[in-house]
């Protein structure tokens, strides 16, 4: 979360309004209907942009969620606000999971961006996507969100960053540990912000959560679960997968597949070949995706 608050800390300074929404604070009943899904997501637009709810003044059963939800954003959001408003939308990739829901969601992201192409007032509403993972929700080139405007992935964090963000949380993490850390996650920005949000809560010390990390009890055991199921739902890639964690020698994997897990976080790239990102996806998936392959 801490780079889209930097964003909208920039925005503010140049006079626009700023929004932020964490798929992670919306009920499951919710991420799994879409009409519960828009309600929520136009309610809590309105509640932090101080505006008075409406939505049941906007909301047409004949028109659908979608149609009530673009009138709702444009006459009574947009419509009411001079200034131009930055909406950043946190842990997109909870979404993936509700493979019908995030097709519908992302599909009406993409046509609010189409709009302001045409529709002057659409050009008020500036979108932020935050995810942690490879997109894996069918979509039309021309209907996902993901492939306009500018994209900016995070390289892995130094030991050197990792000391500064640890500090920012009210950290001190000696050389020991922060060694730890870094044969842990090996930087992934992701796991380290994760980390050290949950050390800083004093929910765990270092030592126990190194313990449990690749366990299903653990901190990262969401994070984990929901990429065990993406690598289930794709068994080619799933089989390319255990090639790498096989073996601690670069592997050499077929480009699309080799890019797919890649951009999923769980290899780098070293040219044609590929190595396992972190000793976290190296302990949790080996036994997993062994088994896995075996039934």
């Amino acid at each position: 979360m801490r780079n889209s608050c930097r964003i909208l800390v920039h925005a503010l300074q140049q006079g626009y309004k700023t929004t932020l929404l964490d798929f992670q604070q919306a009920e499951e009943t919710v991420l799994n209907n879409l009409h519960k899904l828009l309600r929520w997501f136009c309610a809590s637009l309105t509640r932090q942009l101080k505006l008075e709810p409406k939505l049941d003044d906007y909301w047409d059963e004949d028109l659908g969620s979608k149609m009530s939800c673009t009138l709702y954003i444009q006459e009574h959001l947009l419509e009411s606000i001079s200034n131009p408003i930055v909406l950043a939308l946190e842990e997109v990739s909870v979404l993936f999971e509700k493979a019908q829901v995030a097709q519908e969601f992302l599909t009406l992201l993409r046509s609010w961006h189409e709009r302001a192409k045409v529709e002057p007032i659409w050009k008020k509403l500036r979108l932020v996507l935050v995810q942690s993972t490879e997109v894996y929700v069918p979509l039309d080139i021309n209907q996902s969100p993901f492939n306009v405007g500018l994209g900016i992935e995070l390289e892995s964090l130094t030991p050197q960053q990792i000391d500064g963000l640890a500090q920012c949380h009210g950290l001190m993490l000696n050389a020991k540990q922060l060694a730890q850390l870094m044969q842990l996650v090996a930087g992934h920005p992701y796991l380290v912000r994760l980390t050290l949000y949950h050390l800083a809560r004093q929910e765990v010390t270092l030592e126990e959560l190194i313990k449990t990390a690749a366990t299903d009890t653990g901190i990262y055991s969401d994070h984990l679960h929901r990429h065990l199921r993406n690598l289930q739902q794709n068994p080619e890639l799933t089989a390319a997968f255990n090639r790498v964690l096989s073996t601690r020698e670069p592997v050499e994997l077929e480009q699309v597949k080799g890019f797919k897990l890649q951009r999923m976080g769980l290899v780098n790239l070293q040219g044609n070949r590929v190595t396992i990102s972190c000793e976290l996806y190296q302990q949790y998936f080996s036994d997993r995706i062994t088994s896995t392959l075996v039934h």
